[in-house]
């Protein structure tokens, strides 16, 4: 199968890896993990995708890029990708079947570890926000037992909030200056990511990991709306159960357990 050049920007061959793209070398790497860079792609999944069907991107292998012209988030939603910011996606192992419903949860939680911001809070189920913002955002994708997870974070550049969809939840936000290079931004998240992924499976039930991601949670014990297309709930952040579903307590001392839709603050007098 050749490279498709509209998809990837430039071609790029099967023996060219980070270091080759970059034409430097950097013992450093933590890891026999490899990146394909890019100047410019449709978007990282696709690149990855490609790189999946052709036998070239094993787990922990990821793909990152300086632009996207067609990235995208959640429900095929449009990602703006102007040069400066981070955009990479990384081929994940398969954890065992209890903590799958768990692997967008964990994703977060391990690019969180990797930019070492604690003020940075996982949004359920897949974005990041600090002080109030999006900081970024997770879109795993699955095909035929292969699991990537696309990943985008502000650097540099947020879009204003004219520019969003009227629904968001949230206006957009960046990293506080001054932010690391994006490649070694980017070593640290794959290093914070594959480090939770190896260690938490093995030290503790799915349980216990939810029931310790509560401080990580925005909004936790804080009033909360979800709705999606056919429904509306508000009640207090509780947590995450074990099959990733958010809980909530209700007005009347009961429990909801959402698996879909759009989380928002909200306050109790709305």
């Amino acid at each position: 199968m050749d490279w498709d050049d509209d998809a990837l920007g430039a071609p790029l061959r099967p023996e060219d890896s980070l270091w080759q793209a970059m034409g430097c070398a950097d013992p450093g790497w933590p890891g026999p993990e490899r990146v394909r860079v890019l100047a410019a792609c449709s978007s990282t999944l696709d690149v990855a995708w490609q790189l999946v069907r052709r036998g070239e991107l094993a787990p922990w292998d990821s793909v990152l890029c300086a632009r996207q012209w067609a990235g995208r988030g959640q429900m095929r939603r449009s990602w703006t990708s102007p040069p400066g910011n981070l955009y990479a996606s990384v081929r994940l192992p398969n954890l065992p079947s209890a903590w799958v419903p768990l692997v967008s949860l964990m994703v977060g939680f391990g690019i969180r570890q990797g930019l070492g911001q604690e003020a940075v809070r996982l949004k359920w189920p897949n974005d990041l926000v600090l002080e109030g913002k999006k900081l970024g955002g997770i879109l795993l994708e699955e095909r035929d037992g292969v699991l990537v997870a696309g990943i985008g974070i502000n650097l540099v550049s947020a879009p204003p909030i004219e520019e969003l969809r009227s629904e968001a939840a949230l206006p957009a936000g960046r990293l506080p200056a001054p932010c690391p290079p994006v490649l070694a931004l980017w070593r640290q998240l794959v290093h914070g990511l594959r480090l939770c992924y190896e260690t938490i499976p093995a030290s503790m039930s799915p349980a216990a990991w939810c029931s310790s991601l509560s401080s990580c949670l925005a909004w936790h014990g804080q009033w909360v709306q979800v709705e999606d297309h056919r429904s509306s709930i508000c009640g207090v952040l509780c947590g995450v159960a074990e099959d990733g579903a958010l809980r909530l307590a209700l007005p009347g001392g009961e429990e909801a357990r959402i698996t879909s839709g759009s989380l928002r603050p909200l306050s109790p007098n709305s």
